[in-house]
């Protein structure tokens, strides 16, 4: 990574005629001493220009700046391409300005007068002025652009979805979407999986019924719909239960067609307001009729990770940039926008390829304007680009490189730790030792003058991460995020931005924190066990008892091999060890101990302690919830709704009948055996006989 041009912003940018390079291709190396590489990367495209990577047969121009690449000049020769320095290229754009010099010629055009203050432009209605998002949606295969490989999986499993439920969805066969009731679309916004979705349904001869964000879809509200109804009827035959679903807005059905198709987009915005609708989701799909296609923008969503298992997983993937350019191109000139091809990929590159919003942004701006130019096009780039999609990765790239962080004003900065400020300050906690600091190497020392600077920044930057930290430490107080923000990640990027490794890494801290649970988890199961024995808390078991207890357990089977088996059980059940407690200790830095005994004897130790009764410290006299014959009895909740064990021991209870409840506690007390009453004359006489005793 460059240290930036050396007397940045000591010269104008040139203007030129519009579209003056158009058809030219040029090639940067090395670093202009005035403009940025970005700078003149804009210059090119504002004027119909091409930039290319690296020089060829097509190239037109290199343009070559200080410390140039080595490779990309011998290339320059041997292909005999045209060279130029900064004033060439200058002079090559504003030279086109019908003869006027860049420095005579203002970007600012003159105020022109204003005439009248009456509107004559007629006022436009939605019903005049379609949507071009839905103007311009593809009505054909052949029309979608990307993806067209999954879509056709897509049609060929709704094709014989029918069939393959009449044979059962067997499994035994080589098509692999022929054992799925229900169909999984996932990617990025934008990319079209609705659009395909409701296309191959109605190419298909398919009636769609859909349930979005806009829906209430949690398990009561699925419930209630069905409560008169099955969910087998509902999806099979029952017209008047689906409007009962949908409410008054719900389209009729038409009989004519093959059959009904649901789709559930945003799956994986099924949060709080719909709990336990993932769940129910996944029984209706093991019981349902019809095919079911469920969509969703984070595949590695955790409510969506069981969801998957169930569904046929077709994964879309970002379209190709010139596939996107060239409809956009087309649409335009249908519009009747002026609009050239570096400015339709500077709005590609700001949208993430998202092509319903590149529309939404030239049918806005159509309203109002015929030609888009390249300026324009960077202004609205830079306020509709899309920052919802960048990863963590992503976010330290712009932050600690030489070019993007100068190129950041404070509020982009802030922008970007607000998009994970849980994650951003540990991103930047991991890679900003692997930094070459740009102020060190811009004082143009060297040798141990470069390396002392270099530690010198990086102290800066850890200080200001610890100050991040103690903020952090003020639990709840939010107002405090902008200060975290400055501490923890911009000031810290201040220092260490430069050069750096060519990836960076992922946080460790979270695998570290993982891990540091898990131990703690181990110690305190450890030390609950052993305190009918010991009176040490886990540190004190931790420091004092696992090193001897380690030892003692170890030993016998690494000298005697399965003769010390027996010595080693009677200590454990001596301390209420159990075979899991075993195993923890040997993973709480204990493991080379272990890793001399024998595989033969570790087998039969395990076989023989399996075999044998063993006291136990505690005893959970909680009952396991049992498992109905109910669609969705063997289904757990949402992952992200933590239901305890006494609310459901609550719940049951308060689901009982009255007069019961004294009952269910002693039958469901596993320590209690309550012997069954028979049924008949039998029970007649027992139930006097307690009757009579309650009377004394």
């Amino acid at each position: 990574q460059s240290a930036g041009p050396r007397n940045s912003g000591s010269r104008p940018l040139p203007v030129g005629a519009d579209n003056c390079l158009t058809g030219l291709a040029f090639v940067f190396t090395g670093e202009m001493p005035s403009f940025s590489r970005e700078d003149a990367t804009d210059l090119v495209k504002r004027y119909g220009g091409r930039v290319v990577g690296a020089p060829s047969s097509k190239t037109s121009y290199v343009v070559v700046g200080e410390d140039p690449g080595e490779s990309k000049l011998k290339k320059v020769r041997d292909l005999k391409l045209k060279v130029l320095d900064e004033d060439s290229f200058v002079n090559l754009i504003s030279s086109t300005f019908n003869g006027a010099s860049a420095s005579t010629v203002t970007l600012a055009s003159p105020l022109l007068p204003v005439h009248s203050a009456q509107c004559t432009t007629p006022v436009l209605t939605s019903s005049m002025t379609p949507l071009w998002v839905d103007k311009y949606k593809p009505i054909s295969y052949s029309e979608v652009i990307g993806n067209k490989g999954l879509i056709e999986k897509l049609s060929k499993w709704l094709k014989n979805w029918e069939s393959n439920r009449q044979y059962g969805f067997p499994k035994d066969v080589k098509d692999d979407s022929a054992t799925f009731r229900a169909c999984l679309l996932s990617g990025s916004p934008g990319l079209g999986k609705t659009t395909s979705a409701h296309l191959v349904a109605r190419l298909e001869d398919f009636d769609v019924v859909e349930f979005n964000a806009s829906d209430v879809r949690s398990k009561k509200a699925l419930d209630e719909s069905t409560g008169t109804v099955s969910i087998a009827s509902l999806f099979g035959t029952a017209s008047s239960s689906l409007s009962k679903v949908l409410g008054k807005s719900a389209a009729p059905v038409n009989h004519k067609k093959r059959g009904r198709v649901l789709i559930m987009d945003e799956v994986d915005g099924m949060s709080a307001g719909d709990r336990g609708g993932s769940a129910e989701l996944i029984s209706i799909i093991k019981q349902t009729k019809i095919p079911i296609i469920c969509i969703c923008n984070d595949r590695s969503s955790p409510k969506i990770r069981s969801l998957a298992n169930h569904c046929f997983d077709l994964r879309f993937r970002r379209p190709d940039a010139r596939m996107i350019s060239a409809r956009v191109e087309m649409i335009c000139k249908k519009e009747g926008l002026d609009i050239s091809p570096n400015v339709i990929a500077e709005l590609v590159d700001s949208t993430s390829a998202d092509i319903r919003q590149i529309l939404n942004i030239l049918s806005t701006y159509k309203l109002t304007n015929n030609r888009l130019t390249y300026d324009e096009a960077k202004t609205l780039s830079a306020n509709t680009r899309k920052n919802s999609t960048m990863s963590p990765f992503d976010i330290i790239g712009k932050l600690l490189s030489h070019g993007s962080y100068r190129n950041l004003s404070f509020g982009d900065m802030i922008d970007l730790y607000f998009h994970d400020y849980s994650m951003v300050p540990l991103m930047v906690h991991e890679n900003y030792l692997n930094q070459i600091p740009s102020l060190s190497t811009e004082l143009r020392a060297t040798g141990k003058q470069l390396d002392l600077e270099t530690v010198r920044l990086l102290s800066e930057a850890a200080d200001s991460i610890s100050m991040g930290d103690l903020v952090e430490s003020v639990q709840r107080s939010w107002s405090l995020l902008p200060l975290h923000a400055v501490m923890s990640t911009i000031r810290p990027c201040f220092f260490a931005h430069g050069r750096g490794s060519l990836r960076y890494n992922f946080a460790s801290w979270l695998g570290q924190n993982s891990k540091q649970a898990k131990a703690q988890r181990f110690l305190r199961e450890i030390q609950i066990h052993m305190r009918l024995r010991t009176s040490a808390d886990k540190n004190q078991v931790c420091q004092c008892y696992l090193p001897t207890l380690a030892q003692l357990l170890t030993r016998p089977l690494s000298n005697s091999g399965t003769d010390g088996i027996t010595e080693v059980i009677r200590l454990m059940d001596e301390y209420y060890l159990s075979k899991d407690d075993f195993d923890a200790i040997m993973e709480l830095g204990y493991s080379k101990l272990i890793s001399g005994v024998a595989t033969s004897t570790k087998t039969a130790f395990t076989r023989i302690y399996n075999k044998m009764n063993h006291p136990k410290a505690t005893m959970d006299t909680v009952p396991a919830k049992s498992v109905g014959k109910g669609h969705g009895s063997e289904l757990k909740p949402d992952m992200e709704e933590i239901i305890d064990v006494e609310d459901q021991v609550l719940d049951d209870d308060a689901s009982d009948a009255g007069g019961n409840d004294g009952d269910d506690a002693i039958s469901n007390d596993r320590s209690i055996k309550i012997k069954k009453t028979s049924t008949g004359k039998n029970s007649q006489k027992n139930s006097k006989s307690l009757a009579s005793e309650s009377s004394r």
